[in-house]
């Protein structure tokens, strides 16, 4: 058979208010989905610990000092209640650019990172997002042996092609692109007769505090309103659809 998908990235967030903004949009009733890193309908990569915002609207203020950075972050004993039934995936232990190091290090950005969130997820981790988007055939091959199954980068596509290497899983777009609700009519109006069509979503919740055009709580709200609960389209998380193909 050939399906639609739907699927996205979220990156750091300020998990309360995202949950608080996509919980509003719900799919029918015969439409099972699962709720991943806060994006309810779409499906999600968890990227990093989060970051735990004073200015969250509709849900209660968290205390946050200003002279403590590591309050910005969710703590550990926090964490497995928060990301229950989301999928993680791994971003490495501290954010370099990997293909730049030898491979022993990659291997050690990876595989550490990969075991901490186990720890705190309790499932195998087998996700990863590239870290400025960047990676090479080096890395590739690493995130392999270490276990991981498909790693998203940031080349939007600007279609809904299926990736021919899970490991090189490149987005439709990004939420702050101008053409996205075009992306979004062109993706629902299609006829998947060729093969599967997957339309990927990928940015990060932090931005949405910018206020602006297409980048904003407000810009994400009518995203979602716009893709979810659509009959012919299967709402899946990332190792969904590749555990599907």
């Amino acid at each position: 058979l050939s399906d639609k998908y739907g699927a996205a990235d979220s990156g750091v967030m300020s998990y309360e208010r995202v949950g608080a903004v996509i919980n509003r949009v719900r799919a029918p009733e015969d439409i099972e989905f699962i709720d991943l890193g806060g994006i309810e309908l779409l499906g999600a990569f968890v990227e990093d610990d989060g970051i735990r915002r004073r200015d969250i609207q509709d849900v209660p203020l968290l205390t946050m000092p200003d002279d403590d950075p590591d309050s910005w972050y969710i703590p550990k004993a926090e964490a497995a209640d928060l990301y229950r039934g989301h999928e993680i995936a791994t971003h490495s232990r501290n954010h370099p650019h990997l293909e730049t190091l030898p491979r022993e290090e990659i291997v050690e950005q990876i595989l550490d990172d990969r075991r901490a969130l186990e720890a705190v997820a309790g499932y195998p981790v087998v996700g990863h997002a590239y870290p400025f988007g960047s990676f090479s055939d080096t890395v590739i091959d690493v995130l392999g042996e270490c276990g991981i199954r498909y790693a998203r980068t940031v080349r939007s596509t600007k279609r809904f092609g299926v990736p021919e290497n899970p490991l090189t899983l490149d987005p439709t777009c990004h939420h702050r692109d101008p053409e996205i609700f075009r992306l979004i009519d062109e993706f629902l109006a299609a006829e998947p007769t060729d093969g599967d069509m997957l339309f990927y979503l990928w940015g990060h919740s932090f931005e949405f505090d910018r206020n602006e055009d297409f980048n904003s709580w407000e810009h994400i709200d009518r995203v979602l309103r716009a893709i979810s609960g659509k009959p012919g389209v299967e709402y899946v998380t990332n190792i969904g659809f590749f555990e599907h193909e």
